[in-house]
Formats: C-alpha cells, sequence, structure tokens
C-alpha cells in the first residue's frame, strides 16, 4: 500500500513539474530567435505597410523585407497602404524592413506590433498557441524633397 501510494506521489509531482506559467517551455522553436520547430500546428503572421503621407506620382510603392524564416519579401502598398499575411508552425519569428533599399524620398517612422519586441527596423514576434493571430504595422514616411 505504501509502495503505490509513493508512485502516486511520483506521479503527481512530474505531472507538477511539467506544467510551467512559462508558455515557451518545451515548445518547438521556442529558443531560437527565428524560430525552427514544427508541431504541426500552425498561427497567422499579418505584416502591414502604411506610407503616409501617400505619394501620388508613384501610386504602388514596394517596401521590402527580410526574415530568416520567412526569406525576402516586399510589401507593395496602393494609396498608402498594404499587407502580407504568413501561416507559420509555432515559434519565434524576426522580420526586418530592408530600410537601405527604401526607394527615394522614403524612410522608416516607426513599427507597432503589440506584445511583440520592437527594436529599430525589426520586430520579434512568437506564435504561442495554434490559430494565434500576430499583426504588426511598419509605418514609413515620405521626405519632401524641398
Amino acid at each position: 500500500m505504501v509502495v503505490r501510494l509513493f508512485t502516486v506521489a511520483a506521479v503527481l509531482v512530474l505531472a507538477a513539474a511539467a506544467c510551467t506559467t512559462d508558455p515557451s517551455a518545451g515548445r518547438p522553436g521556442s529558443d531560437v530567435a527565428d524560430g525552427s520547430g514544427d508541431s504541426g500546428q500552425t498561427g497567422m503572421i499579418f505584416i502591414q505597410v502604411e506610407a503616409n503621407p501617400h505619394d501620388p506620382s508613384t501610386p504602388t510603392i514596394g517596401f521590402p523585407f527580410t526574415s530568416a524564416r520567412l526569406g525576402d519579401f516586399s510589401i507593395s502598398t496602393t494609396a498608402g497602404s498594404g499587407m502580407r499575411e504568413f501561416q507559420k508552425p509555432l515559434g519565434k519569428y524576426k522580420i526586418t524592413e530592408q530600410v537601405s533599399q527604401l526607394g527615394p524620398g522614403w524612410s522608416f517612422d516607426h513599427a507597432e506590433c503589440g506584445d511583440s519586441t520592437v527594436s529599430g527596423y525589426s520586430v520579434t514576434v512568437e506564435l504561442s498557441f495554434p490559430d494565434q493571430q500576430i499583426w504588426c504595422t511598419f509605418f514609413n514616411k515620405w521626405k519632401s524633397s524641398s
């Protein structure tokens, strides 16, 4: 009888050790800035660009980005706004606007990304649970040539 109680107690201790309030514990890709795990579960990352004020002489503008996991991509804006979406495995993703490649007259202003980390031209987002949606917006401004 004592042996069974000890076994039950050991199972409870192990179960308690497996439960944690740290949402990144034990999840694939949780310790890599650009993610590397693939548990088969996915979420959505939405990257939006706001180009203000809109330059009417250039109706469509492409803003370049890079990410080790998403690859290089561009977001085209029409009338000052554009968006790309990515369905990706859970994990962390670092996304950087390639400011040195912005078209003439444009400069990076700032980025907003909810509770995610924003550092300069980059955001680091974490898809923590299936079907999660993360929205990030990069703001660029037109520099007057006069």
